[in-house]
């Protein structure tokens, strides 16, 4: 079973150059940035993630699910 975590990263806007923070997730050595600008949201899609025990398989599926939720 994955555990999955809740990951902050700066980042920078591709036209103007400026800086953003930005939540994402990352299981083992995987890491998917930029899902959110809001911390909580991903923090309760990571809690749900891990009370679930989803297979890393089954990600993708649960990412497109999540970010259809926003």
């Amino acid at each position: 079973m994955e555990h999955y975590t809740v990951i902050e990263e700066i980042l920078y806007e591709s036209q103007t150059g400026k800086p953003y923070r930005s939540f994402g997730i990352a299981a083992g050595n995987l890491r998917i940035s930029d899902l959110s600008l809001e911390e909580q949201p991903v923090r309760e899609f990571v809690e749900r993630l891990n009370a679930e025990g989803l297979e890393i398989v089954h990600l993708e599926g649960a990412i497109e699910d999540f970010l259809g939720s926003l």
